[in-house]
């Protein structure tokens, strides 16, 4: 083996990141701040049925377009949309989860599979459902707006 000239470039090994990153306490109630800033649950009664909602986030709006594409420009589109925003929204109906994922991967298929199972349901009942989420996400707003007043002043 012979050693490298003056004209070869030499390889600095490549040294591996450290993989966990530690955060002060101060940092981590700060990410899990940030990251639960926002959410919130909540059950309300639906034709005398406990459904428990909760806040959505941007993936969850995302998935709610993804499935209401197919109805864009149809005259079911707004119906659509209301089932797609209820299946993102609802965690479980008196105790039972609307759907639960067998593996982790299928989460990305969470909307996807709450709204086919919420399709089966009357249209009287989905519409009381998102009046529910409607006053819910209110609620929500009204919370969220509190708090980013008494953070600014």
């Amino acid at each position: 083996m012979t050693s490298p000239s003056a004209d070869e470039p030499v390889e600095e090994p490549i040294r591996p990141l450290d993989p966990t990153p530690s955060l002060s306490q101060d940092e981590e109630a700060e990410l899990l701040n940030l990251v639960e800033l926002g959410r919130q649950t909540r059950t309300v009664d639906v034709l005398g049925h406990r459904v428990v909602l909760s806040s959505l986030t941007v993936d969850d709006e995302l998935q709610v377009g993804q499935v209401v594409k197919p109805y864009i420009g149809t005259i079911a589109q707004a119906r659509a949309h209301r089932t797609g925003l209820l299946a993102a929204a609802v965690r479980e109906i008196d105790g039972v989860p609307l759907w639960s994922p067998l593996r982790v991967s299928d989460r990305q298929n969470d909307v996807a599979k709450k709204f086919e199972r919420l399709s089966e349901y009357h249209a009287a009942v989905i519409d009381t459902m998102y009046e529910r989420y409607i006053e819910f996400e209110q609620e929500v707003g009204k919370v969220f707006t509190e708090r980013l007043g008494e953070s600014a002043g």
